[in-house]
Formats: structure tokens, C-alpha cells, sequence
């Protein structure tokens, strides 16, 4: 069947001169092959928009997803916005999907590519920086050459432009602004400043192309009612890769209270305080800051000091009367540090802001140490150099309800993995959504004859302690039969670490290994080496596509269920289980199925492609909700046969 769901009888006129076999598309589109799931996703696109509803449209690979949602959204000639996953997917949408549109169909549209305001050059900030610049390190001080070079040429001041710069580049954040560092109209740089104009250009824009990210950041200041947000009111949405918005709306509907966001107010408040003592105001002294900053450092170094792992659930029974004397000095010098500066004769912006910055701190803080919300669950983080205090909404279907199927009349949802058990019945209710046309796009692939689902037989339990010596023997021995060509996925980072730093000195080919170099860097050298192999973890799971015989093997280490113990997780299960539902089957494996669909989709991204996936994990197969992840699979053949997967070797090792 090639879909399913509400399913459009026949094609409008307009998408079949498109899409058509004979169709527009067919005669500008090199290698152009038709295909009738991406008319039928067109259609739906198209009847969703006219007759103002909201769309759940799940299209395998290989569907053509982008151009059957832009092309008809942009007919309607209404403003649109499309939000994706990451900046990487977004550009591949400006800067490829949008040209060719316009090109090749001759439509008369502006797009623009717009980020977050983090990803552009703060002139306020960058001025003020050079005042009294900090580094953390010595070679921070020496790529701000480069960028000082970089920042005297840059027509759009978007971070994108520094490829020279690393990702954990501390000193940017000196030099480019948030909401809350924002003065907005007070800026004397207001009319240059590069956030402002590209805000500008989204409003005057047909398509604004954006990420999950800056959505629900733009989202989340809206429903607190701080200002008006970067993005106009909305009347067509796109989310693209769906399914991850639940947990990206989680990370901007809750509070975070860190170390290292007083210690950088505590650097901020100094060096305005220093300038203030040069116009010789007598109470300017920056003793109080101090203060602040070295009760900070006493009551997050408590959550260390209990020598908890990384990351762990805080809860009021567990809240000490140590935490609670350390909390209530800091809360003490912070307002003590408030009233000093209120009482400053002369107050540039920047005081008024940091001002500002320091009540909002005191007010989460607040929120997050007094535990008492049953709709939050509340965590500590804890990494070498910070300490980090957060809160989340445990459900988010209410607030997505209201916040986004309400407000917006027509949102179409689309991603390769949105069903389980060929529908949507679990997604729907983790985002809020009741009524909405939906349909199911299979992949023009044959599944079948491409690639082979192999399990071992003699695979232990993943809990059992032998498991990982297993999945390094396993992996060695089916890289050794593909002679490379592989994507290896894990579930844990330490595993991944481990199995990594045993097998690369083994192997007769090239191995990488996730968090060694940026991503896309990765991704082009695993490409161009075509028998190297990468280890990776969560990110590459969705959103790489590596098309011909570089990847040719996935091996995926076992079913990616969630941590159960995770904070955020574990809130969700007991909230589930408080209502007499059954949370494993109800949100741990559906939650699960969509994670392994998108790993196993990393495979097959062509109709020549061929190859294996190699899952570690026979429960697949042997347990009580076996069929439950086989049912929501691509039509793979599965196998326990060796030989199976000797022969399919054999054939990557021949194309």
C-alpha cells in the first residue's frame, strides 16, 4: 500500500502539472523519477492549507518531503514558516530547496533563513567587550584577532561565516546578545544591528525558514509576556522533523539557575561597576558582586560535594538544611547587590539591564529551589566547570495545545518517523493535538530487496554485565564481514568511548569517532574515505544523509529505550502510572520505536543503495512487545541466519 490514513481520492489539477509523471518537475529535475507518494503528500499538503486544519504527514525516505510541503504552502500565498531540527537542515532549505523552487517553477517569492539571536554579532556587546576584554584561555585571545578582522568586513554578522571558530568558543558570548542582554530600543546600535535587520526580512518575507529551536525560544517569551518575540504573528507552520519537538519544547518551557550564569552577571556587574568609578559616584564599588559570586560557588559546590553522577532528580525531601542556609545567604546577597545598584545616582542601559538580569535570576531561582510545583520535575546537572539547577514541565500536550494548535489555524507536521503501529495516536497525545488530517507516505524504496535486518542469535540481555564485551566482538566481527562502510550507533556515550578506544587499532580502515571534530566536518570525511567507519551516538541518529557505498552497514547497539532513571523520563512514568495508564508500553515504547526508525533510516537513502543493519538486541524479536516494534518497521527482511548477513557482505563488498 502506498499510503494510508486520509488519503486524498485524486489529485488537484495544479499538483498533478507539478508533480505529475509529466509534470513540471519532471523536465528541471535531473534523474527526476515520479513518484506518487510525494503527489499524494502534496495533495494532502494542499487541502490541509485551503480548508485550514493541521496535517500529520509521515513520508518514508526517498518521499521527497520538502518540495511536496513547500510547493503547494507557498501556492496558497500565505506567509509561511518552516521550522526544522537543526541550522544544518535549515540551510539545506534555503539554500537548495527555496532556489530551486524559485528557479525551476518560476515562483515569485522572498525567503529568509533566520537564526537565533545568539548566531549574530551584538555591536553593543562586541564595543562594550573591547572596553575590558576577558578570555578564559590564551588561545581565545588569538582567534579574536581573526574576528576582529572578521567583524570590520561581515555584511550579516552570523556567527555561520567564522568556520574557523570552535563550537565551545567561550568569549562569543561576549560579543553577541540574548533576550536577556538585550536593551532593545534603548540601543544606540539599534539601527545597525544585524538581529534587528534579519527580523526586518522575516516580516517582509513569503517563507521564514527557521529551527525547532528559535520556535518555541520565540514560544517561550511570548507566553511570559516579555515582549512581542522575533517572529510574526504565524498563520502557516511547517515543523519538519516532528518528532523531536516535544523535547526541544521542553529545554524552553522550563527554568535553569547555574553557576556559571551568576559568575558571568557577577563578570558583567564588575566591569560596569569599573566604569562607573571612573565618573568618580562614590557608592560604586564592586565588593557586593563579589559577594554574590562567592555564595554561588559555596551553594552549587553542595551539589558536588555530594558526590551525586552527573545528572539526578532534586526533590524536597532531599533538600538539606545546609542547601537551605547556603541558598538563603546567596538569595540575601543577591537582593543586597539589587538595592545597591538601584541606589546608583547615574545608571547607563547596561546598569538598567544588568539590573534586570539580576532580579530575573533571583525570581527563578526562587521558582526552581522551592520545589513545590507537581507539574515541574526538578534536576541537577553537574560538569567540570558548572553546576546547573533546572525545572521542565513534566507534560507538554496542554500548553502545545493552546499555544500552537489553537493560535495557529493550519500546521503541518511531517517526518520520516511520527507513527508507531502505523499511527498516530501516540504522538498526537504527546503534543496536544486531538483532530488533524493524517496520512502515511511508504518509501519509494523496496525495503525487501535493499537491506536486511540482521539479529543475533546468542545476543545476552543489554542488562546483563557480558553485553558489552558482546557488542565489541559483534561490531568487530561484522565491520571485518562489510570491510567497513558503517555507521556504529550506541545508546551510551560510555559504551560508544569504549568500544571505540578497543576496536580502532584493530581495524584495517579508518575510524571516527563522535565529538572528535564538528559534525558536518565528520560526516564529509566519512563520505570521502568510503570503507572508514564513524562511532557516534544520539546525534547521528537522524538528520545525516549519506547516499552510495560509504555507508553501507548500520550497527545499532540495542533498542534505544529512554533512561528510565533520567529525571525528565522518570517525572513522565510516574505521571503515566499516577493515572492508571502502563508507562512502558504507553511512552517507553512508542518513544522507542520512533528512535529506532530513525536509525535504521540512516541506511537506505537511494534506490541503489544496499546493505545491513546489525541489531544487537534480541529483543526485537523475543519479548512480549516484539511485535510492536516489528509492525512500525519499514517492510525490512529480518534474519537470525549469519550466512543471511556473510551474503549481504559479500554483495557490499561486490557493488
Amino acid at each position: 500500500m502506498m499510503a494510508q490514513g486520509n488519503v486524498p481520492e485524486k489529485l488537484s489539477a495544479v499538483i498533478q502539472d507539478i508533480f505529475g509523471e509529466a509534470g513540471r518537475l519532471s523536465t528541471c529535475l535531473p534523474g527526476y523519477e515520479y513518484r506518487e507518494g510525494q503527489c499524494l503528500m502534496a495533495e494532502a499538503v494542499r487541502l490541509a492549507i485551503n480548508q485550514k486544519q493541521h496535517l500529520m504527514a509521515e513520508a518514508g525516505t526517498g518521499t521527497g518531503k520538502s518540495l511536496a510541503y513547500l510547493i503547494p504552502a507557498i501556492l496558497s500565498e500565505q506567509q509561511l514558516v518552516v521550522s526544522t531540527v537543526t541550522k544544518n537542515l535549515q540551510e539545506q532549505l534555503y539554500f537548495k530547496d527555496v532556489p530551486f523552487i524559485q528557479k525551476q517553477l518560476g515562483l515569485n517569492f522572498k525567503a529568509c533563513n533566520l537564526k537565533g539571536r545568539a548566531n549574530y554579532l551584538c555591536w553593543r556587546r562586541y564595543h562594550y567587550f573591547l572596553q575590558q576584554p576577558f578570555f578564559d584561555f590564551s588561545d581565545d585571545a588569538k582567534l579574536f584577532n581573526k574576528v576582529m578582522l572578521w567583524v570590520s568586513d561581515t555584511k550579516t554578522g552570523d556567527r555561520a561565516e567564522l568556520d574557523f571558530l570552535p563550537d565551545n568558543y567561550s568569549s562569543w558570548s561576549a560579543i553577541t546578545s540574548s533576550a536577556d542582554t538585550c536593551i532593545g530600543r534603548k540601543c544606540r546600535y539599534r539601527q545597525e544591528c544585524y538581529f534587528e535587520k534579519m527580523k526586518q526580512k522575516a516580516r517582509n518575507s513569503d517563507v521564514i525558514i527557521i529551527n525547532h529551536h528559535l520556535f518555541f525560544a520565540d514560544l517561550a517569551i511570548k507566553m511570559r509576556a516579555q515582549y512581542s518575540g522575533m517572529l510574526p504573528p504565524i498563520e502557516l507552520l511547517v515543523l519538519d522533523e516532528a518528532h523531536e519537538i516535544e523535547d526541544v519544547a521542553t529545554n524552553y518551557f522550563g527554568l535553569r539557575f547555574s553557576l556559571w550564569q551568576v559568575h558571568r552577571l557577577y563578570l558583567d556587574t564588575r566591569k560596569e561597576l569599573a566604569l562607573v568609578e571612573r565618573t568618580q559616584e562614590p557608592i560604586a564599588d564592586d565588593s557586593l558582586a563579589q559577594r554574590v559570586d562567592e555564595q554561588a560557588r559555596l551553594f552549587f559546590n553542595l551539589f558536588r560535594a555530594k558526590k551525586y553522577r552527573e545528572k539526578f532528580r532534586l526533590q524536597k525531601r532531599a533538600w538539606s538544611q545546609n542547601l537551605d542556609l547556603a541558598y538563603t545567604d546567596l538569595e540575601k546577597a543577591i537582593r543586597k547587590l539589587i538595592r545597591s545598584l538601584q541606589k546608583l545616582n547615574q545608571k547607563s542601559d547596561e546598569m538598567e539591564n544588568l539590573i534586570t538580569r539580576w532580579q530575573k535570576v533571583s525570581q527563578e531561582a526562587e521558582t526552581i529551589t522551592a520545589l513545590d510545583r507537581d507539574d515541574l520535575v526538578y534536576w541537577v546537572e553537574s560538569t567540570a566547570r558548572n553546576v546547573i539547577l533546572a525545572a521542565a514541565p513534566i507534560e507538554l500536550a496542554s500548553e502545545l495545545s493552546v499555544e500552537v494548535f489553537q493560535k495557529i489555524p493550519s500546521v503541518i507536521m511531517t517526518s520520516a518517523t511520527l507513527s508507531t503501529n502505523q499511527n498516530f495516536d501516540f504522538f498526537k497525545g504527546r503534543v496536544g493535538l486531538a483532530a488533524c488530517r493524517e496520512i502515511i507516505v511508504e518509501s519509494p524504496f523496496d525495503f525487501k530487496k535493499q537491506a536486511v535486518l540482521f539479529i543475533p542469535r546468542r545476543a545476552p540481555d543489554p542488562r546483563h554485565s557480558s553485553f558489552d564485551e558482546f557488542v565489541i566482538n559483534a561490531v568487530k566481527k561484522t565491520l571485518t564481514l562489510t570491510q567497513g562502510k558503517a555507521f556504529v550507533l550506541f545508546t551510551s556515550r560510555r559504551r560508544m568511548e569504549n568500544t571505540y578506544e578497543v576496536l580502532a587499532s584493530m581495524l584495517p580502515f579508518q575510524s571516527f569517532l563522535q565529538g572528535e571534530k564538528p559534525k558536518h566536518l565528520l560526516i564529509q570525511m566519512f563520505r570521502e574515505d568510503i570503507d572508514s567507519v564513524l562511532f557516534a551516538t544520539s546525534s547521528f541518529w537522524h538528520g545525516v544523509d549519506v547516499v552510495g557505498p560509504s555507508l553501507s552497514c548500520v550497527i545499532i547497539d540495542k533498542i534505544p529505550f529512554s533512561v528510565p532513571d533520567e529525571p525528565v523520563i522518570e517525572a513522565r512514568i510516574e505521571f503515566i502510572k499516577n493515572r492508571g495508564g502502563n508507562a512502558f508500553i504507553d511512552f517507553m515504547v512508542p518513544s522507542a520505536i520512533i528512535t529506532l526508525k530513525q536509525g535504521i533510516g540512516r541506511l537506505i537513502r537511494s534506490r541503489t543503495d544496499i546493505g545491513v543493519i546489525a541489531l544487537l538486541d534480541r529483543r526485537f524479536i523475543h519479548s512480549s512487545y516484539a511485535h510492536l516494534f516489528q509492525q512500525s518497521m519499514p517492510p525490512l527482511t529480518v534474519t537470525t541466519d549469519e550466512q543471511v548477513l556473510q551474503q549481504v557482505a559479500l554483495s557490499i563488498q561486490q557493488k
